[in-house]
């Protein structure tokens, strides 16, 4: 007898069918569709099969100025170096006050290192000399509770106090516990941080790969500006819906995908002698629960790389492409150290994977995970890298990594290049993972019709300004509103004459 099918088990065969049959149509690599267990016809690698399968050059020709001119409107204006500037020699006289505050200084890291727009939040680091590697086992929880510094509401408490900061809020529970202020004069907004060193090695590595190709900072915010208008751009939401991706893991996919183009290099792939710069080049990370782990964050320089010509616009249809119907969700991971997809070490299977994605928008979530999820987004990163963590003894090398045990129930897995064992993607909410599936080939389909690139972006998306218009209709086109004569009071007997007639007989002679 057959067993009965739910309505919600009916619908995940009919979306998975539908998405097959597209994938078929594209003419995908059967490996892409089905998994590695349908051997290739043709004998060919899977990347083979993939570079067979891309477009031909030049497809998408109009793309390129789009893009370019797209974040070339949106790049910082002198005022805007200007008021950030201003916000730093604020925060520096701060630290001058301190008693110690000769031993300080400021450091930038995230995106305005590598791909600096107008709108870019100002990521800071306050730089204790007297730990240059961060947070190595010889600075004690003890010597942080003594150094005000490093306690988040001191900060947070200075900066109110100086009366040049707003909207301050401490967030010491985050895995990299930060402060947020606005810079009253300027209107800058800050996230600050006491010594977090690994954050400014991964700056300068994404700096590295966009010197290598100058149209990566075109990418990344295109793609950036593409996720974050579709809701898929929100890696903290407080309560406020799902959690999406970080913009660093977008800029990592985005890496990654190039490396399997051969546009970029893995500037660790030539790192593999031992480390005899330890001291310098090793960066020591903190977790919430104390514990304390080393990262080499050495990467070459590539010299002898020559970056393969390809348009830009066949590259921006070709993230769409990979991350649609390419990537091996269930078997591979993302790894810019690398440079290629690395198999995972217990694998999830592409089926078993279509399957929970499909069906997470049916499952209601556990109430326990969903309020620490909403809580705070990195409670639960921060969860995983502990029970990672301990089955470490403090430091590890390339060669002795394994992947961690949570990696084997995350749908995606992109690697963070210096802190081996983190998942940068492990948050991400497995329907926002579904969305971006869709939305990837829909957006692929969309540009390989020909579109432009604001084709992509909703029909309210004004690529010149780069936010959503609301658009009203002028004042002079609205219609008036007709004018209706009051409905009789019903403390009035009517109007008009007769109205008037009973107020006269009813007045008291």
């Amino acid at each position: 007898m057959t067993r009965r099918i739910t309505r919600a088990q009916f619908h995940m065969l009919r979306t998975l069918m539908q998405r097959t049959a597209g994938q078929l149509k594209s003419t995908t690599p059967l490996p892409v569709v089905f998994g590695p267990e349908v051997p290739p016809a043709s004998g060919l690698s899977l990347s083979q099969l993939y570079m067979k399968a891309v477009p031909p050059a030049e497809r998408h020709p109009r793309l390129e100025d789009d893009i370019v001119q797209f974040y070339e409107r949106q790049k910082p204006r002198p005022e805007t170096y200007r008021k950030r500037e201003t916000a730093i020699e604020d925060l520096k006289a701060i630290l001058a006050d301190m008693p110690s505050g000769y031993q300080y200084h400021i450091g930038r890291f995230g995106s305005t290192v590598y791909c600096d727009s107008n709108s870019s939040d100002l990521d800071l680091v306050i730089l204790d000399d007297s730990h240059p590697a961060g947070f190595p086992p010889s600075l004690s929880v003890s010597e942080m509770r003594r150094t005000d510094i490093y306690n988040m509401k001191w900060l947070a408490t200075q900066l109110r106090k100086s009366g040049k900061f707003d909207k301050i809020v401490a967030i010491p529970s985050a895995s990299v516990p930060i402060v947020k202020a606005v810079h009253k004069p300027t209107g800058v907004r800050l996230d600050v941080n006491t010594n977090e060193r690994l954050g400014i090695r991964n700056a300068q590595l994404l700096k590295r790969y966009c010197d290598f190709y100058p149209y990566l900072p075109h990418l990344i915010f295109t793609i950036k500006r593409w996720a974050n208008v579709y809701g898929m751009n929100n890696s903290s939401t407080k309560g406020n819906g799902p959690v999406g991706f970080s913009s660093y893991c977008l800029t990592l996919m985005l890496i990654f995908y190039l490396q399997t183009r051969a546009v970029l290099p893995s500037l660790q792939d030539e790192i593999k002698e031992a480390n005899k710069e330890w001291f310098e080049t090793t960066k020591w990370v903190r977790l919430s629960d104390d514990q304390r782990l080393a990262c080499d964050t050495r990467f070459g320089d590539a010299e002898d790389w020559e970056i393969t010509d390809q348009e830009v616009g066949d590259l921006l249809a070709g993230f769409f492409r990979y991350w649609s119907t390419v990537h091996n969700y269930g078997n591979n991971i993302a790894s810019i150290k690398d440079g290629r997809p690395v198999p995972r070490r217990v694998p999830i299977g592409q089926a078993a994977l279509d399957k929970a994605t499909l069906m997470a928008e049916y499952q209601e979530k556990l109430p326990e995970r969903a309020d620490r999820d909403n809580c705070d987004s990195s409670v639960a990163e921060d969860e995983d890298l502990q029970n990672d963590a301990s089955l470490l003894h403090g430091s590890y090398t390339a060669e002795e990594f394994v992947q961690p045990e949570s990696w084997t129930t995350r749908a995606l897995v992109v690697q963070d290049p210096f802190f081996l064992i983190k998942n940068v993607a492990s948050n991400v909410d497995k329907g926002i993972l579904e969305r971006f599936r869709g939305t990837c080939l829909r957006s692929l389909a969309i540009l390989d019709s020909g579109e432009s690139l604001s084709g992509i972006f909703p029909p309210d998306y004004d690529l010149a300004t780069a936010r959503r218009v609301v658009k009203t209709e002028p004042l002079y086109f609205r219609p008036k509103p007709s004018y209706q004569r009051p409905s009789p009071s019903p403390h009035r007997g009517g109007e008009g004459a007769q109205s008037r007639s009973n107020q006269k007989d009813s007045t008291p002679s």
